[in-house]
């Protein structure tokens, strides 16, 4: 689909990212999560800016072009987003969904992703590609640009997360019989709220939380990805939401009963994927509520079980304080959930118990 690039100028081997620091809470000087709002790059472009030179070549305006055919003659403003496909060396696919598909690929030496659309559609790329562009943050996967693939197709290029989805570390943790630690599952938990509690501030609803949209990087960091779904909300009021959306298993009561929702809606998919880390395997077992995986109308039962209360076993291995704080999330009723920036501070408070018992004689 891309060509691989001639005569492309070599850019310095970028240094490689030290891990983030433990962040304390938030101060009210405009400091949310430990990321300075008043410095925040217009457009939410890289700090690298890996794909933009002083000026552009004959066959990159011929595919500036192309991208502005593909976008019907407008938002035009995504043009100097655009990331050549000679540029770009794609290597082998790594992920695949319902709705695309997910490439390896290399960027003047750098490695990224590349995802692509099953079904083209102008209108959902650019949905993604607006909340992408409004991101940065330290647990958000980092958004690079847009190009155009030989087919005549948008793909949206960011940052390549070696890691791999969380999903797949449970289920390799699984296979062999281990859970992952308190201490690593805590700062996990942190990660992952951290960047939920920056999208809410930024009015931001991802509706579609769950194991593998979260990735690792080299690391071991956490960071939100897949923003297919994700919808901005033009204030910080709660509710505003009808409809189904997002992943069954993971979705709040009131998406699965079609009522209003809002930001509470993903505090609860936070509160299911923090179950999951915690047991390393998915917390509601089917065959407790007399479902069968291939039972016929299993999503209608699996919902209506949501609905009527049915939530995950209270954990048992992890402190007093952070398994209320999981049933909390799990509450039927969304204002009596906690926001995610206060299930952010409550982790904090979990971590720093830890560490005074650690310290006592």
């Amino acid at each position: 689909q891309f060509s691989k690039a001639k005569g492309v100028p070599k850019k310095a081997k970028l240094s490689s990212p030290k891990p983030t620091p433990v962040l304390k809470p938030p101060a009210p000087d405009r400091k949310i999560h430990g990321v300075d709002e008043k410095i925040q790059p217009p457009g939410g472009r890289s700090s690298r800016e890996i794909h933009k030179r002083s000026e552009f070549t004959d066959q990159d305006k011929q595919e500036m072009t192309k991208l502005a055919s593909l976008l019907e003659g407008r938002h035009t403003d995504l043009l100097p987003d655009l990331v050549p496909s000679k540029a770009i060396q794609l290597g082998n696919k790594v992920g695949e969904g319902a709705f695309g598909a997910v490439w390896r690929g290399v960027l003047y030496g750098q490695a990224i992703a590349v995802k692509t659309l099953k079904q083209f559609n102008v209108a959902e790329i650019l949905a993604e590609v607006r909340v992408m562009q409004t991101l940065r943050h330290p647990n958000i996967v980092e958004y690079l640009g847009v190009t155009c693939s030989a087919d005549r197709t948008i793909a949206i290029v960011s940052e390549f997360m070696e890691g791999g989805p969380l999903s797949c570390l449970l289920e390799n943790e699984r296979k062999v019989g281990r859970k992952l630690r308190l201490r690593r599952l805590l700062t996990m938990l942190k990660d992952v709220t951290r960047g939920l509690s920056w999208l809410h501030y930024r009015r931001i609803i991802h509706r579609d939380l769950k194991p593998s949209n979260i990735l690792l990087d080299r690391y071991g960091r956490c960071k939100i990805c897949d923003f297919g779904l994700a919808h901005c909300k033009e204030t910080h009021r709660e509710g505003g939401h009808y409809g189904v959306c997002g992943t069954l298993s993971y979705a709040a009561p009131e998406v699965l009963d079609e009522q209003e929702y809002g930001y509470k809606a993903d505090v609860f998919s936070l509160g299911i994927v923090a179950s999951e880390i915690i047991e390393g395997q998915y917390p509601i077992k089917l065959e407790k509520l007399g479902l069968r995986s291939k039972a016929t109308g299993l999503r209608k039962d699996f919902a209506a079980a949501i609905i009527n209360g049915v939530r995950p076993p209270r954990p048992k291995r992890v402190p007093h304080k952070l398994a209320t704080l999981l049933e909390r999330c799990w509450e039927t009723l969304p204002r009596r959930r906690p926001s995610a920036l206060e299930v952010f501070e409550i982790l904090l408070e979990v971590e720093s118990d830890l560490q005074a018992a650690a310290t006592d004689p």
